[in-house]
């Protein structure tokens, strides 16, 4: 019932598996499969629904939320954000990288060892530079400094954002706005 992820095991050191549940008896089923699971550290679950309660056993992390919308052109609202060409990250964006993660679940989640978060995003931000987990990174510009980005991986005419921040001392200036714009 539980798939073992690799990539994700070998990546954090922990046994990792996910389990999808779709059934009318929700509840009775994801309590099973939390009781009945000893043979991992840590199982996403994958819900058709939003998990309300959980076993004593489990703790909720984290809720995926997707949002959409149908792609349309936009002009470039701002001349202050361009493509990152490089694909190699500079600082900015090993930091920026950080702070889209801040609230994640790799962040918040204590069980997780040591340093993965920021392994983790690192790894996620040279991935999407050099064009393995995104088709384009944008960045926004402020006095040769880069204090926001979005990374995006286009399908059947669908962006599916990956990674977005903008630097904590530049909040509030519509940097993400434009970042969403520009997308």
């Amino acid at each position: 019932m539980v798939q073992t992820l690799q990539w994700d095991s070998d990546f954090f050191a922990l046994k990792i598996g996910r389990v999808e549940i779709h059934s009318n008896e929700f509840r009775d089923l994801y309590k099973r499969v939390c009781e009945r699971e000893k043979s991992h550290d840590l199982v996403y679950v994958f819900a058709n629904q939003e998990i309300i309660q959980t076993p004593e056993n489990v703790r909720l992390v984290d809720i995926k939320t997707i949002y959409a919308k149908l792609l349309s052109v936009l002009p470039m609202i701002s001349n202050e954000i361009s493509t990152y060409t490089d694909c190699i990250p500079n600082d900015d964006l090993y930091h920026l990288a950080l702070v889209s993660g801040i609230h994640s679940r790799y962040k918040l989640d204590q069980q997780l060892p040591d340093g993965s978060y920021e392994r983790l995003y690192k790894r996620w931000i040279e991935q999407s530079t050099n064009g393995n987990m995104a088709d384009r990174v944008f960045v926004h510009k402020s006095n040769d400094k880069i204090d926001g980005m979005v990374t995006i991986r286009i399908h059947d005419n669908v962006a599916s954002i990956g990674l977005i921040a903008v630097d904590e001392d530049a909040h509030g200036k519509g940097i993400g706005t434009k970042l969403i714009h520009a997308i």
